[in-house]
C-alpha cells in the first residue's frame, strides 16, 4: 500500500511540475515574435555610413588629407580648408584624388582652388550616378563612368586673362569643398540658392 501511495504521489508531483513549466515557457509563436521585435538601439535608419576621403597622391594613394564621415541624409557641407575654426581638419593645397563610399545617387561634390569656394580660380564638379565604392583617380580631367561624372573648369580669372587657361587645375590645390548628398527621396539640405545639385549635370 505504501508503494502505491508513493507512486501516486510521485506521479501527481511530476504532472504538476510539467503543467507549470508549460504554462510559463514561451510558445513557438511567442519566440518568433520576440525575435522580430525592433532593436531600439539601432535607430530607424538603414542607410550605411557614407564617407569621402581625399588623398595627397593620384589614385587614392598616399596619406589622407581630408576625411568626411556622413551618417545623416540629406547632407550638406561647405568646408573652407584655410579656416582653422572648422570642425574638420583638411590640409590645404594637398588633395589630388578621392575615395568615395556609399554616397546616394545625385550627390554633388565641388572642389575649388580658391578659398571660400569661389570660382575665380579652377574648380571641379563631380556628380555621383550610382551608389558604390570607387576611386576618383584625379581631379583635373573630364571623365564619364557608370558610377560618376566629372567636369573640370577654368576659373573666371582664367577667362579674364589674368591666369593661363588650362594651367594648374584643382588637383593638388584644393582649398574649399562642398558636399551635397540628397536623401533617398531627393530632398536636399543645402541653403536655398546655393544647392549645387540644382545645376545641370554637365556643369
Amino acid at each position: 500500500m505504501d508503494v502505491r501511495r508513493y507512486a501516486l504521489a510521485s506521479f501527481l508531483l511530476i504532472t504538476v511540475t510539467v503543467a507549470w513549466a508549460c504554462s510559463t515557457s514561451p510558445t513557438a509563436n511567442d519566440q518568433s515574435a520576440a525575435r522580430n521585435l525592433p532593436d531600439e538601439k539601432a535607430g530607424n535608419s538603414t542607410q550605411a555610413i557614407a564617407w569621402v576621403r581625399l588623398y595627397e597622391n593620384r589614385d587614392g594613394q598616399g596619406n589622407s588629407t581630408c576625411a568626411i564621415d556622413i551618417n545623416t541624409q540629406p547632407y550638406y557641407l561647405r568646408l573652407n580648408f584655410k579656416n582653422d575654426g572648422t570642425p574638420v581638419d583638411c590640409k590645404n593645397d594637398h588633395a589630388k584624388s578621392a575615395r568615395l563610399e556609399n554616397l546616394n545617387p545625385g550627390t554633388t561634390i565641388l572642389l575649388y582652388s580658391a578659398a571660400g569656394c569661389s570660382t575665380d580660380e579652377d574648380w571641379t564638379r563631380l556628380d555621383v550616378l550610382k551608389r558604390a565604392s570607387f576611386i576618383v583617380w584625379e581631379f583635373n580631367l573630364d571623365e564619364d563612368h557608370d558610377t560618376y561624372r566629372k567636369r573640370s573648369h577654368d576659373g573666371t580669372n582664367d577667362r579674364k586673362g589674368t591666369r593661363d587657361v588650362g594651367q594648374g587645375g584643382v588637383g593638388g590645390a584644393v582649398s574649399c569643398m562642398i558636399i551635397d548628398m540628397p536623401g533617398l527621396n531627393g530632398e536636399r539640405a543645402g541653403p536655398v540658392g546655393e544647392t549645387p545639385g540644382k545645376a545641370g549635370p554637365g556643369h
